[in-house]
């Protein structure tokens, strides 16, 4: 299940960030926040969210103002961090939560940019563009963790919890950005059922056939990381029960 329908405009997931870019190059960025910001509402947030995830202090800063938000440059900058602890993942998924204005906009952003595909073959956001480039090695895609308390946000998301079902690419091989996007979509899923659904962790964790298709390094530490996760609430039961 595609969270857009792959070969609709498929050459184009990436034009308007691509031409943002060079818009903020040639020196327009205050003109282009000032027509963002004139936007009808809906249109405004998703442009606004699409800026934040550029590493430009001057975007985040125009985006948090246009938010309210005077935490999200730092939020940004935790969400495209390498290797982000656990603690950096609970934080964005309730950063998500708390915010439900910003985070419509950035699924907006997402559905239309596919922000939060890695695709080698299709064009998505350009990260050997200055400002960009931390979207190389799968960087956009940790923007999922922002809907971890909110699976039903992304189609795809959604589909894997409640039917308990994996994302992979086209059966032609044609199209392998959720195939390369999986260890994200996994994680996300996995954190939802750690907080929301303890008891259905089992089939995520042990389940033969899931973890064949989930046996990467992310997916084995993503494994680690709910062991951790478990340790340290096992502790809390045990002091409230003394």
């Amino acid at each position: 299940m595609a969270a857009f329908k792959p070969w609709v405009g498929d050459e184009g997931h990436g034009d308007a960030v691509d031409f943002t870019w060079r818009l903020l190059k040639a020196g327009y960025a205050a003109e282009f926040f000032r027509c963002a910001s004139q936007l009808p509402p809906a249109r405004a947030d998703k442009v606004f969210a699409m800026l934040a995830v550029f590493d430009r202090a001057d975007c985040r800063s125009a985006a948090a103002e246009h938010f309210g938000l005077p935490t999200l440059p730092a939020m940004m900058t935790l969400a495209f961090s390498e290797r982000p602890p656990l603690k950096a993942h609970l934080a964005m998924a309730d950063f998500g939560h708390e915010n439900p204005r910003w985070r419509a906009g950035l699924v907006s952003a997402m559905q239309a940019y596919a922000l939060h595909l890695y695709s080698n073959y299709h064009p998505g956001v350009d990260w050997f563009l200055q400002d960009l480039e931390h979207f190389s090695l799968a960087g956009g895609c940790q923007l999922l963790y922002f809907l971890i308390h909110h699976p039903e946000d992304d189609g795809v998301l959604a589909t894997m919890i409640e039917k308990e079902w994996l994302p992979y690419g086209d059966s032609s091989g044609a199209y392998d950005a959720y195939r390369n996007t999986q260890a994200f979509y996994y994680r996300s899923a996995v954190f939802n059922r750690m907080l929301h659904a303890p008891e259905r962790l089992d089939f995520w964790l042990n389940t033969e056939w899931v973890n064949f298709y989930c046996d990467r390094g992310k997916d084995r530490e993503t494994r680690r990381f709910v062991e951790q996760w478990r340790k340290r609430n096992s502790g809390r039961d045990n002091k409230r029960s003394r």
